[in-house]
């Protein structure tokens, strides 16, 4: 390939990489697809839609990031976001700071003590309840930026950390459900961040000429064989979000062309993942929050470790918190950041209080020196080294602070981090990307995805009855999926059953233990992660029933048929890392026994046919029975068990959610939405009335605007008794008898009844005058205009006689019009005139107008009339039409030649 060829190749691909995503225009139905990155700390959305490609989503406050908080006032309302946030340190109590630690745990409830109001009853909400709720937040936020209905926004894909278990997967795919989305997958937060990374051509390699087609580099290592030149890209990811780290090495891959590898990224597959669950933005503040305790606790005489501490406050500690969060971020910019609370505890002042970048990276020592072991772990996994990596991409709000990001150098032996991607958007944006190459309705730029599972499934069988007993051993165990297998992924295993068995998962331990874990960070045992990271953990359970039906359709009872059948059972290992029993099939075989019929060997002479017949006889005797085998298949049911925690088996289960646990969650959602829906339209109706009742008062109290109208059209007396009706109105919006939304409305309903006449006649007064003065205008060019048209109709013209008919009927009309409307307007004025300005004038604005348009719309029809023709003479041309518009034929108008002769014209 010439260098022209190569510099070609570089401007299609770069041209390839701009087309991302394109909607296919011949889908008949709109395809919104939902993205959603649930983090710990944040929720972010985007949207693709045919036309339009991929979008991010703001919500109600144009913010590009919503806090994952849930909050539910005294009173009964319900928060998210922001307004939660703030409300949290007034009633922590009511509030969820972290409603996804409840997930994947069906036992695990937030339990909300009563408000102050009857519409604020006590509340225990699951995980599913809380997670759904903010799934549905992200719908919302969905539908308003596409402007359509939420019922459009269905099919969605949802990020999650690393570290979430089939439990958690499971229970988000529940929530998901509850909140009316499908999930087309759940898919690794990192691994939807360097579907982005690889979107944005950050991957690139540069075009490299391999050697020979045996020169290609290790899938696994990235080495290349005999000194091939490596065109694979190596990535990690280290995403240090609000309540966890996860480390994600990466290999993208490009399109070939030829020997050559080009610009445009084909395939992003992960090699590892590690992480540390409970190392992220909150350990950090929790760092900041201890030395502001201790702050304010010095600034109240107060030693260490006193009783009253304000550790020990919710509402303090739920304030510092907070106030943590900014100083982290301003700390990250800054080398120092002051914190001053009012009234922290009670009317006590956190007073002017510095926090510097030194103090907090030394308190914060042994927390971020943590963020370098699942580094290590994550490389070691993938089985490469620090030096094989192209880029190391730091994402998630806490992994700005300047000391984590100098220990992932040092760890690395990297001068910096690879800064180029939006650590906040980035997962979002490539999860919108999977949505859309998962949807039939868009197409999209060819970019495959592999992840990984980083726990083994397996699976154990119950043993037959009456099988030999081991024990332990009553079960049959096998791997199903290995740790590191890629997903998606199908396995089939066979067992010999002659009844209905149950089969359990399980979630297999990572390798090693959590002390080793933890002595790896440097933190000492079981500081780190998660024990249940490595134990044996009960994935689910399963009863495969219908396998006596198999023996049904044998065709014999003997004993020889009694063999277990074959059990073919089907997994799936599917793109969210759920894993799911397919199907169940017995399969059994019996053999029959037959002996077959003596057929005579066929003979060309009939006479011959006994003879033949007795000589194809087998000379030892009548024929030998033959065996036929049959296999007899049948489809058996599978239904899962709810598991209960420390069952028999010495099994831990209890995170799967029944059936009617589902139904009772759909039904919690739908309560609190309904009651948020009154909520906001009892408001409204507040508002309305509200509103109303200032205004009007206002107004009567010749405050306003059309005070001058006021005055001249009510009395004294009559505007008193109004405004004593509105302030009767305005108390009455504050008892419990305004608890309900129709009795607003109809309160409402009742003073706009009591105002609207006085309003009424202020409004004529101010402009029935000018609609009056718009009639007489229009009385005036309707004759105007009427007038002109009789003139230019004075004498003879050339108009046929139907013509002269319409356009005399349509003068007449408008002056019939305008006459009529000058003598009403005439009737009505006289009879105004003895009235009183605060009674009822008799006719209104909207009449005079009326009145007006009626005359204007004659007057137009007679200005559109065509002008007439004028009078023919004999010495005139004959004009194309004129016999039409004369009504005489055109030889008639052809002079005869003693008129000529005499210079006249024969009429």
């Amino acid at each position: 390939m010439t260098r022209s060829d190569m510099m070609r190749l570089g401007r299609w691909a770069s041209a390839v990489c701009g087309l991302a995503l394109i909607a296919l225009s011949a889908a008949s139905v709109a395809g919104n697809l939902l993205a959603v990155d649930l983090g710990s700390g944040f929720l972010k959305v985007a949207v693709a839609r045919p036309g339009k490609g991929l979008e991010l989503v703001t919500n109600e406050a144009s913010k590009r990031k919503t806090p994952t908080v849930v909050a539910f006032t005294l009173d009964g309302e319900r928060l998210f976001g922001d307004p939660a946030l703030a409300y949290a340190p007034k009633a922590p109590t009511r509030a969820v700071l972290a409603p996804l630690g409840y997930l994947g745990n069906a036992s695990a409830k937030a339990e909300l003590p009563a408000g102050t109001t009857p519409s604020a009853p006590a509340l225990s909400l699951t995980g599913v309840d809380l997670v759904a709720m903010i799934l549905s937040l992200a719908r919302q936020h969905a539908a308003a930026a596409l402007g359509a209905p939420e019922s459009t926004v269905r099919d969605t894909v949802v990020t999650v950390p690393a570290w979430y278990s089939a439990p958690h997967r499971a229970a988000l795919a529940d929530a998901a459900s509850v909140a009316g989305l499908n999930v087309l997958a759940l898919v690794n937060s990192n691994a939807a961040a360097a579907l982005k990374y690889a979107l944005d051509n950050k991957a690139t390699v540069s075009p490299t000429a391999l050697p020979s087609a045996d020169a290609s580099p290790s899938p696994s290592t990235g080495a290349a064989k005999d000194g091939a030149v490596k065109d694979a890209h190596f990535a990690l990811f280290v995403d240090v979000g609000a309540g966890s780290t996860v480390a994600t090495v990466v290999q993208i891959d490009n399109k070939k062309s030829g020997r050559f590898a080009t610009k445009v990224p084909s395939s992003v597959t992960v090699l590892s993942h590690a992480w540390d669950r409970t190392l992220g933005g909150r350990a950090l503040d929790n760092v900041i929050v201890a030395r502001l305790v201790a702050a304010f606790d010095k600034q109240r005489g107060l030693a260490p470790g006193s009783d009253e501490s304000a550790a020990g406050n919710p509402r303090v500690v739920t304030r510092l918190r907070k106030e943590a969060q900014k100083v982290r971020e301003m700390l990250s910019a800054n080398v120092e950041a002051h914190v001053a609370v009012p009234s922290l505890f009670g009317d006590v002042d956190l007073t002017s209080t510095v926090v510097s970048r030194a103090d907090f990276e030394s308190d914060a020592a042994s927390t971020l020196a943590r963020v370098t072991a699942p580094v290590a772990r994550a490389l070691a996994s993938a089985g490469i080294t620090a030096d094989q990596l192209d880029a190391v991409v730091p994402l998630g709000g806490a992994s700005r602070t300047p000391k984590l990001q100098q220990l992932l150098c040092e760890a690395l032996g990297r001068p910096s981090l690879n800064k180029s991607v939006n650590a906040d958007e980035a997962a979002v944006m490539g999860a919108a990307f999977l949505a859309a190459s998962l949807s039939p309705t868009f197409r999209v730029r060819a970019l495959d995805l592999a992840d990984v599972s980083p726990r083994a499934v397996s699976v154990a069988v119950r043993r037959e009855a009456g099988a030999l007993s081991t024990g332990a051993g009553d079960y049959q165990n096998a791997t199903l999926f290995a740790a590191g297998s890629k997903r998606p992924a199908t396995k089939k295993l066979t067992v010999r059953r002659k009844e209905d068995f149950t089969l359990s998962l399980f979630l297999e331990p990572l390798p090693g233990t959590p002390e080793d874990a933890a002595v790896d960070a440097g933190a000492g045992a079981g500081a780190v992660t998660d024990a249940a990271d490595f134990e044996r953990t009960l994935y689910g359970r399963y009863t495969v029933a219908g396998v006596s039906k198999v023996f049904a359709k044998r065709r014999s009872t003997d004993s020889e048929t009694e063999a277990s059948p074959k059990i073919a059972l089907s997994f799936s290992l599917d793109h969210s890392g759920l894993v799911r029993v397919e199907a169940a099939e017995a399969t059994l075989e019996e053999t029959i026994w037959s002996t077959p019929t003596p057929t005579p060997t066929p003979s060309a002479d009939p006479k011959s046919k006994t003879k033949d017949a007795k000589e194809s006889a087998a000379p030892d005797g009548p024929p030998k029975p033959v065996a036929k085998t049959l296999i007899h298949r049948q489809a058996l049911d599978v239904t899962e068990v709810a598991a209960i925690a420390g069952d028999s088996d010495g099994n831990v289960g209890g995170w799967r959610l029944s059936a009617p646990a589902l139904a009772a969650s759909r039904k919690t959602l739908a309560d609190l939405d309904a009651a948020a829906s009154d909520r906001t339209a009892r408001a409204d109706a507040l508002n309305a009335l509200e509103g109303l009742v200032l205004h009007s008062r206002s107004s009567l109290r010749l405050g306003g605007d059309d005070s001058d109208a006021l005055e001249v059209v009510s009395t004294d007396a009559e505007r008193d008794a109004l405004i004593e009706q509105l302030d009767a109105a305005e108390d009455w919006m504050y008892t419990d008898a305004a608890g309900s939304t129709a009795a607003l409305a109809a309160k409402r309903k009742e003073v706009k009844a009591a105002v609207a006449p006085i309003f009424d006649r202020a409004r004529e007064y101010s402009i029935r005058p000018k609609a009056v003065a718009g009639l007489r205008e229009t009385l005036v060019q309707s004759a105007t205009i009427v007038g002109v048209a009789r003139t230019a109709r004075v004498g003879p013209s050339g108009d046929s006689n139907e013509a002269k008919a319409a356009a005399e009927k349509a003068m007449a009309d408008a002056e019939a019009a305008a006459a009529e409307a000058t003598k009403w307007l005439e009737e009505v004025e006289a009879a105004a005139a003895d009235r009183p300005a605060t009674g009822d004038p008799g006719y209104t604005a909207k009449q005079v107008e009326e009145r007006s348009d009626a005359v204007r719309r004659l007057a137009l029809v007679v200005r559109r009339l065509p002008p007439p023709l004028p009078v023919r003479t004999m010495t005139e041309a004959p004009v194309a039409g004129d016999s039409s518009a004369s009504g005489e034929p055109a030889a008639d108008t052809v002079p005869s030649a003693d008129a000529a002769e005499e210079g006249k014209t024969e009429l």
